[in-house]
């Protein structure tokens, strides 16, 4: 291989970009004026902005298609369609740790208070303890309605 002849990859892209972007610049040239086709005396067809009287006929190019406004309102609207979906995510991602988290404090509250009643149940007498630290026993109707309280953190917490 000569090195006169070669020439790496990367000294080519530059080389490739240039004749597209100068295509595309010929042809959007092209696309704005008028283009005409003609066969001249030996036969050969031509093709140019400009021919002969009487022996060119014009050829119709098609314009490059536009954006129509709808695009950017479907993209708009699918936009805003995953926003919501995400949004929804989000709040029932929160719906369902508030739910836990609840779960977690009903849990915590119905075990403390099935360890009171049962604490009261069990001991047969309940006390509290006055200013001096004193303990002043409850008498039976006392006693009656703490139990009586205490099954009713039951009913509310361990349903």
């Amino acid at each position: 291989m000569h090195k006169e002849n070669f020439r790496p990859a990367r000294c080519r892209r530059p080389i490739i970009a240039l004749v597209v972007v100068v295509t595309a610049i010929l042809t959007l040239d092209a696309a704005a004026q008028k283009v005409y086709k003609w066969v001249d005396d030996d036969g050969n067809t031509h093709y140019g902005d400009a021919a002969p009287a009487g022996h060119s006929e014009e050829i119709r190019l098609r314009k490059t298609p536009t954006v129509e406004a709808s695009v950017n309102t479907r993209r708009d609207r699918t936009e805003r369609l995953l926003k919501a979906f995400q949004q929804d995510r989000a709040d029932k991602t929160e719906a369902r740790q508030a739910a836990a988290e609840n779960l977690k404090k009903r849990k915590a509250n119905c075990a403390t208070a099935k360890d009171t009643h049962y604490s009261y149940v069990r001991s047969g007498t309940i006390y509290t303890l006055d200013e001096q630290g004193n303990r002043v026993f409850l008498n039976d109707n006392e006693y009656a309605n703490e139990l009586a309280q205490a099954q009713k953190a039951i009913d509310k917490w361990c349903k």
